[in-house]
Parts: structure tokens; C-alpha cells; sequence
């Protein structure tokens, strides 16, 4: 594996066949698709090279699109063919963390969120999400969820065609890491 495993998503093949691929942000090197079966040996498929520090991935495995927060781009791959992933196209913008949902990219950019579409890259929408850095995101039915540097998680609606802020609540203590699945 080539640079640093920064984030690690699992998912179903994008190409037909059965069984999943860990797509893995790979800090300085870029992102790297791993046949994870042999769990004490790991098989890496492929690997593709992108700029900055690739530290969040997430994918839209309908799409065969992986999106990629690199800290100077949102690199979105073409995945579709796992053994020759290709940069589909570049959106130059700070990204830190990043969550895909319907294939709208939501991008951590210090203390906003925006939405980029990610079949033509263009930006669909932006609003501030709290005082510090977005520092986790995660959706679940229709709502994301961002916490922020400063301890705040915020509830933002991306149900419609734009985002709308639900509310918020101050945490004592967070790590910035974000889960929610099932409406919890």
C-alpha cells in the first residue's frame, strides 16, 4: 500500500461481481481499492495518485464514483472498473471530510458544508454548519449530521434541493468522529 491509510470505507463491487472492496484514503499517495477477504492479508487491486493528503472517502456505489477529500480537491474517482480507477475530475476546494448520499458529495470546508454534484461537479449549495472546523460528517434518511472542532453537532435537512439547518447541540467532549445509521 502505498502512502498512509487515513480512512477506510467497505462496500459492494462496482463492477458486477460479488463480494466487497475497501476503498482507502491513502494520506500523501491518494486512494487505494483492497480486496479485504484474507483479513490477515489484504490484497490491494489498484492505486491512484492524487494531490494533497487524502484523509476522507466516501462512495456511490451506483454511480461507480469514489469522492475524495484531499485537503486541496475533492478528487472524484471513477471506480466502476476497480482494477483501473481514473480521476473523472478535479473540484478545487479545501476538503477535510466528506459524505455521499443520491450522488451529491457533502464537503467539509472549515466551517461549511457544501453539496457538489458529483456526475458534473457543480455546486449545488453551502451553509455554515458551526463555530469551529467540521471535523466529522454522517447521513442517515435524509438528514446529515457535522460536528465541529468547537464540540457543537449540527443536524442539517439534505432531503430537498438544498440543505437546510435543523438545529444543534453543544457536546462536553467529542473526538469529531460522527456515526449514525438506522435514525439513531
Amino acid at each position: 500500500l502505498l502512502g498512509e491509510a487515513r480512512e477506510v470505507v467497505l462496500a459492494g463491487r462496482t463492477d458486477g461481481s460479488n463480494g466487497q472492496l475497501a476503498y482507502v484514503a491513502t494520506g500523501t499517495y491518494g486512494l487505494a481499492i483492497v480486496d479485504p477477504r484474507n483479513l490477515l492479508k489484504p490484497t490491494v487491486i489498484s492505486q491512484v495518485e492524487l494531490p494533497g493528503d487524502a484523509v476522507d472517502v466516501a462512495l456511490d456505489a451506483r454511480l461507480g464514483l469514489a469522492a475524495v477529500a484531499t485537503g486541496v480537491s475533492l478528487e472524484v474517482v471513477d471506480v466502476a472498473n476497480p482494477n483501473a480507477p481514473r480521476v473523472a475530475r478535479s473540484i478545487p476546494v479545501a476538503a477535510r471530510q466528506i459524505e455521499v448520499v443520491d450522488g451529491v458529495a457533502y464537503v467539509a470546508v472549515g466551517d461549511t458544508i457544501e453539496s457538489y454534484n458529483l456526475l458534473s461537479g457543480e455546486r449545488l449549495d453551502s451553509v455554515p454548519s458551526g463555530t469551529g472546523d467540521i471535523v466529522g460528517l454522517a447521513a442517515d434518511r435524509g438528514v446529515l449530521f457535522a460536528a465541529d472542532s468547537a464540540g457543537r453537532l449540527a443536524a442539517i435537512d439534505i432531503s430537498g434541493a438544498t440543505m437546510a439547518p435543523l438545529g444543534g447541540i453543544d457536546l462536553p467532549a467529542s473526538s469529531g468522529k460522527v456515526f449514525v445509521g438506522g435514525g439513531i
